[in-house]
């Protein structure tokens, strides 16, 4: 039973980080991943100077801000093959039976995302083909013994009262490009073919994260919207709960715990993906879609409920004092189960006070007692 409420947040941008820490930071957020591509177009030896730096950092802020987790920030390091202009770029080559996609970084909302894939508009036999390379690729794929799901030099960084949290050991039906839910109902062999792969690797994932001394896995994968899953619950029965299963029987084999992170509204699956499928925890909990820590806790009392303090208006517009209210609510609803930490990530547009006023109701002397009556 932890002493007080733990606290964590999977993603964190340099802005917030930077003006926490008081100086430059390379924590997480679309300009991270933007200058990690540059990094990576300078070669090798810059690419690595960028990546042992933002490990420094992303070590530093989980130090300052005492949190009970720490993995690592979600980067990119793709080498452009082509720079359409000074924000946009190609990775791949566009040509007949290649793979490419294209990214675009907007600086005023701190994002770099795909905005065009070769599978946009591809015809059936282009993805069956996709995923026939993908399974030859899997005939290839290392040991356990062979590969290091947490770089080695981050896991050595990791202070030894801290968790170390993985990601990996993800389940999830392609959504993008959007051609692929088409798929889903025009040969959901495919599908089942590209989830079975996904276990697979969860296998071999899991056992390398243990052997590294992680306890903490986030994965699962996005399906849902704020009116509720992508596809139907019965396709989530079908396809998505057996190999579920089986991914969390495999954590469990190596002692690790298994968090299904998504955003949106979960209601519709939530008896199969919180209950019958066995994962021992829920994060990106949507408060915006209405996914609240009170009836989650009454309906699932022994899940462990990461964040839900909503990033998506309350963190990035509410005050310290709304904040802080909001964050006592939570622990006193959903502890002692309880993670403290946003409804998805601190994204660049979240002041760092706000982010704090957060953070000090959590390690507040008074929130061990809070805790404590919740724990009664």
């Amino acid at each position: 039973m932890p002493d007080r409420p733990p606290i964590w947040e999977q993603g964190f941008a340099s802005q917030p980080a930077s003006e926490i820490l008081g100086r430059p930071a390379h924590t997480g957020g679309g300009r991270f991943r933007f200058d990690g591509v540059r990094a990576a177009e300078r070669g090798p030896g810059a690419a690595e100077d960028f990546q042992r730096q933002a490990w420094r950092d992303q070590i530093d802020l989980a130090g300052a801000l005492d949190w009970d987790l720490v993995s690592l920030g979600w980067g990119m390091s793709a080498k452009p093959s082509r720079w359409i202009d000074d924000r946009t770029f190609l990775v791949g080559e566009q040509e007949q039976g290649k793979a490419w996609a294209v990214y675009r970084f907007d600086e005023s909302s701190d994002t770099l995302q795909e905005i065009a894939h070769y599978l946009d508009n591809a015809d059936i036999s282009e993805f069956e083909e996709y995923v026939q390379q993908a399974e030859c690729a899997a005939q290839d794929r290392p040991s356990s013994d062979e590969i290091h799901p947490v770089p080695p030099q981050f896991a050595a960084l990791v202070p030894p009262d801290a968790m170390l949290a993985t990601g990996g050991c993800m389940l999830a039906i392609p959504y993008r490009p959007p051609r692929w839910l088409e798929v889903l109902h025009e040969r959901h062999d495919l599908i089942e073919r590209l989830l079975d792969l996904q276990v697979e690797s969860a296998r071999v994932t899991a056992a390398a994260a243990a052997r590294q001394g992680a306890r903490f896995v986030n994965g699962g994968g996005d399906f849902c919207y704020n009116s509720g899953p992508m596809y139907s619950p019965r396709i989530f029965h079908d396809l998505m709960l057996p190999r579920l299963q089986e991914i969390v029987r495999v954590c469990n084999e190596h002692n690790l715990w298994y968090v299904w992170r998504t955003d949106g509204w979960t209601w519709p699956v939530a008896d199969d993906l919180f209950h019958t499928s066995g994962v021992h925890g829920y994060g990106e909990i949507d408060a915006q879609a209405g996914m609240d820590l009170a009836e989650l806790r009454q309906h699932f009392p022994n899940l462990v409920l990461v964040g839900g303090i909503d990033c998506g208006q309350l963190l990035q517009n509410g005050t310290p004092e709304q904040i802080a209210a909001a964050t006592r609510s939570a622990i006193e609803i959903a502890g002692p189960r309880y993670i403290v930490g946003s409804s998805n990530v601190i994204h660049s547009g979240i002041p760092a006070e706000n982010y704090m006023a957060m953070w000090k109701v959590a390690v507040d002397a008074s929130s061990q007692y809070c805790y404590a009556e919740a724990r009664r």
